[in-house]
């Protein structure tokens, strides 16, 4: 499996892969693979997307004849896939291509993965996967193991989730929840910051746990360790619309039990 962090593509036709998978930042993924489709069937412009012309947008309005594009509501089943199903099961006319594109990948069940598996190694000649996902360790193996992984560039953290951040750097200091509360209460941050947040909170401390170990630190690498596996584990909850400020709370409570 290839791996690579990028910005901007440089695919086409003849380079594209079987399968693609894209982790980073919900929204950013979802963006990133539109600009990817518009930029390979873009008129307009060569190698590149103009986002104007009536084949970009309707590709950003995911009706385009030549993609099918799947987001379940919760998690995946056998039924959400269907749509992929059907419209493999059709042999495509010579340098015609279809794009897969699902939606919180990390989300399939080994059940729908499996049902996946032998299309995503040997697609019929011109289709396509696009796997969309936060992080790549939340895909199953055997799907994560026949895409080419790429990494999107994280997002900055604004200034209003710095301030959250700041309430993550030590753990066991449960005296500034009340403070915390009120920071939280004016910040606007979404559920889809909140990943971010997560992510710039792993890098902080897994920094610190290697300048801990270098120091001959334990104590320092075990506060580390501890507040990574928590950081970590809280990526496992999928959140529900509404609940950024909740899972916040939850994860200050845990920091500082």
């Amino acid at each position: 499996m290839d791996t690579q962090t990028i910005t901007s593509y440089a695919y086409d036709w003849h380079s594209l892969p079987p399968a693609l998978l894209f982790a980073g930042n919900r929204h950013d993924v979802a963006e990133h693979a539109t600009s990817l489709l518009q930029s390979l069937w873009c008129t307009a412009k060569k190698n590149t997307a103009c986002t104007r012309c009536s084949t970009c947008t309707r590709i950003a309005q995911r009706q385009w004849h030549g993609l099918t594009w799947v987001s379940p509501q919760k998690g995946y089943t056998l039924d959400d896939l269907d749509g992929v199903t059907r419209a493999i099961s059709f042999a495509l006319d010579p340098d015609e291509h279809h794009f897969f594109v699902l939606e919180n990948a990390d989300a399939l069940s080994p059940a729908c993965a499996n049902s996946l598996l032998k299309s995503v190694e040997e697609p019929p000649a011109g289709y396509h996967f696009i796997f969309l996902c936060e992080r790549p360790d939340g895909i199953l193996p055997t799907i994560r193991s026949r895409s080419t992984l790429i990494r999107l560039a994280h997002a900055t953290v604004s200034c209003s989730q710095l301030e959250i951040l700041s309430y993550f750097q030590e753990c066991g200091n449960y005296e500034g929840y009340a403070h915390f509360v009120r920071a939280l209460e004016t910040a606007a941050v979404t559920e889809r910051e909140c990943a971010d947040i997560v992510d710039a909170l792993i890098n902080a401390w897994s920094e610190r746990y290697k300048e801990a170990i270098v120091q001959h630190n334990e104590e320092g690498a075990a506060q580390a360790r501890h507040a990574l596996a928590l950081l970590r584990t809280s990526l496992s909850h999928q959140l529900m619309p509404g609940s950024a400020k909740l899972f916040l709370k939850n994860l200050f409570l845990q920091f500082h039990a």
